[in-house]
C-alpha cells in the first residue's frame, strides 16, 4: 500500500522531534570518541505565581514554570542534549497548558564549525528568523569563507490550529571577510496539503567598513504574493568617543508579513491588523556618554501608514548606573499622530538599589492623552520590585504593580518568582 505524502505528514506530525532524538541517542556509540569521561548537566528553573484580573473582571491566579536543561560532553564534547519547555496552570479557573519550546540532540565538530541538531530545533537563519521545526538543522563552513546551513521537517505551530499537514525546509548560503562584512542569501518553503503555503527568499547583511561604523539589515521577499515583505536596516556611527548615532530605516507590508503567521495575536481580524496596511519607519537616536556612570539619549521616529495615517515620536532619556543593581533613569516621550489615540506624552521614572543580597527597584509610568478618547485622558502605573539572593544559584523575588486607566481601573497585580540555576558533573576521574 502506498502512503500519500500528506498522510505521511499526519503520521509523523506529533512524534517527529521525539523520533529524531531517539535515533540520535542510538547513534552515540558509533560516533568517534563517544566514550566520555564525564557528563555535565546544566539548567535553570523559573517559577512564577501571579494574581491579576481578566478582561471580564474575574480573578486569575496563573502559575508558570519555565525549565531549560542541557546535558553536554556525551561524546568527547561533541554531543549534547538540550530541552526547554513551559507549563501553565490557573489555580482559580483550574485549567492547564504546556508546550515544548525545543528538544534536540546536537553534534558539533570544531574543525570546520559543523553543527547538526536533530529534534525540535530552533532556526535563526536569514529569512527563517525564528522557526521551530520538528526535524533537523545543520550548518558548516566551506572553503574560501563560505558557510552553508539548511533545515527541514514539520513546523511546530503554536497559538492557533492551522488546518492541514505541513512540511517546511530551507537553506542559507553566506560569505564573509572577518571583521569586514557578512552577506547571506536564504530561502524557505512550506507546503501544506501538497500546496505551496509559504515561499520566501531574503538577503541579510552585516558590514563594518570602519571600527566606528556598523550596518546591519535584511530584505525579505514573498514569492507567493510576489511582493516584498520587509526592508529593515540599522546604521550605527560613533565619530567621537562619547557620541553614537543610531539610524533606523524600515518598511513593512502587512499582507505578506503576517499572511502565514502561526500566532493568534498577529492574525488579521477586526481591530487587529489590516492586510492592506504598509508601514514606513525612519528613526534617529543620539547617545552621549557624559561620564562612566551617566548617559544621555535623544531620539525621533517618523511613522507613515498607508491607512492609519502618520505619526511622529520624539523624546529623550537620561540613565545613571553604578555597578551591579544600582541604576536610575528618567525619560520623556511625545507622540503626535493623525489618530487621536496617537496624541499623548509619556513620562517614566525608574531606579534600583542593591543592599547586599537584596535588590529593590521602582518604576513609575504616566501617559497623558491630549483628548479623552476612552473615558479617561490619563493612564499610569507604579511598580515595586524586590529580589533576594538566597544563594548564588537561587533568587527569590516579588513584584507588585498598580495600574489605573480607562480599561484597568485601580487594579493591583502581584507576582512571586523563584529562579534557580544549577550545574552538575557526573563521572570522570580526578
Amino acid at each position: 500500500m502506498r502512503i500519500h505524502r500528506t498522510e505521511w505528514y499526519r503520521l509523523t506530525r506529533l512524534p517527529a522531534f521525539l523520533l529524531c532524538i531517539s535515533v540520535s541517542l542510538l547513534m552515540l556509540p558509533f560516533i568517534p570518541g563517544s566514550t566520555a569521561s564525564a557528563v555535565t548537566l546544566d539548567g535553570s528553573s523559573r517559577s512564577y505565581l501571579q494574581t491579576r484580573e481578566s478582561g471580564g473582571g474575574s480573578r486569575l491566579i496563573p502559575g508558570y514554570e519555565y525549565l531549560d536543561l542541557s546535558a553536554g560532553d556525551l561524546a568527547g564534547e561533541a554531543v549534547s542534549v538540550h530541552f526547554g519547555g513551559w507549563a501553565r496552570y490557573d489555580f482559580e479557573q483550574e485549567n492547564a497548558k504546556s508546550n515544548i519550546q525545543y528538544a534536540f540532540v546536537s553534534y558539533r565538530r570544531k574543525e570546520d564549525n559543523t553543527l547538526v541538531d536533530l529534534g525540535r530545533v530552533l532556526v535563526f537563519e536569514g529569512v527563517a528568523a525564528a522557526e521551530r521545526v520538528d526535524g533537523a538543522y545543520a550548518r558548516t563552513d566551506l572553503a574560501r569563507n563560505f558557510s552553508l546551513s539548511a533545515f527541514g521537517g514539520v513546523p511546530a505551530e503554536t497559538g492557533i490550529d492551522l488546518p492541514g499537514a505541513s512540511i517546511i525546509y530551507g537553506a542559507r548560503l553566506s560569505h564573509q571577510l572577518p571583521d569586514l562584512y557578512r552577506l547571506g542569501i536564504s530561502a524557505l518553503r512550506e507546503e501544506k496539503n501538497d500546496d505551496d503555503f509559504r515561499e520566501e527568499a531574503g538577503v541579510d547583511l552585516w558590514l563594518r567598513p570602519l571600527a566606528a561604523v556598523e550596518l546591519t539589515g535584511r530584505s525579505n521577499y514573498d514569492s507567493v504574493s510576489r511582493d516584498w515583505m520587509e526592508h529593515s536596516y540599522y546604521l550605527s556611527i560613533a565619530p567621537l568617543d562619547k557620541f553614537r548615532f543610531n539610524t533606523e530605516a524600515a518598511w513593512y507590508r502587512y499582507e505578506s508579513l503576517f499572511r502565514t503567521t502561526t500566532t493568534a495575536a498577529l492574525q488579521f481580524g477586526p481591530g487587529l491588523l489590516d492586510p492592506n496596511e504598509t508601514a514606513t519607519i525612519l528613526g534617529e537616536e543620539v547617545a552621549y556618554t557624559a561620564t562612566d556612570r551617566v548617559s544621555v539619549f535623544a531620539n525621533v521616529r517618523l511613522y507613515s501608514y498607508e491607512i492609519a495615517g502618520n505619526a511622529t515620536s520624539f523624546g529623550g532619556r537620561i540613565n545613571y548606573s553604578q555597578g551591579r543593581g544600582n541604576a536610575a533613569g528618567l525619560s520623556i516621550n511625545r507622540v503626535d499622530g493623525d489618530d487621536a489615540r496617537l496624541q499623548y506624552t509619556q513620562y517614566r521614572l525608574y531606579g534600583s538599589r542593591r543592599f547586599g543580597k537584596i535588590t529593590l527597584a521602582a518604576d513609575l509610568i504616566d501617559v497623558e492623552f491630549d483628548e479623552n478618547t476612552a473615558g479617561d485622558n490619563n493612564a499610569y502605573s507604579a511598580s515595586l520590585i524586590t529580589a533576594y539572593d538566597l544563594m548564588e544559584s537561587l533568587r527569590l523575588g516579588a513584584d507588585v504593580e498598580y495600574l489605573n486607566s480607562a480599561l484597568l481601573e485601580d487594579e493591583v497585580r502581584a507576582l512571586l518568582k523563584i529562579i534557580y540555576t544549577f550545574g552538575f558533573k557526573f563521572g570522570g576521574g580526578a
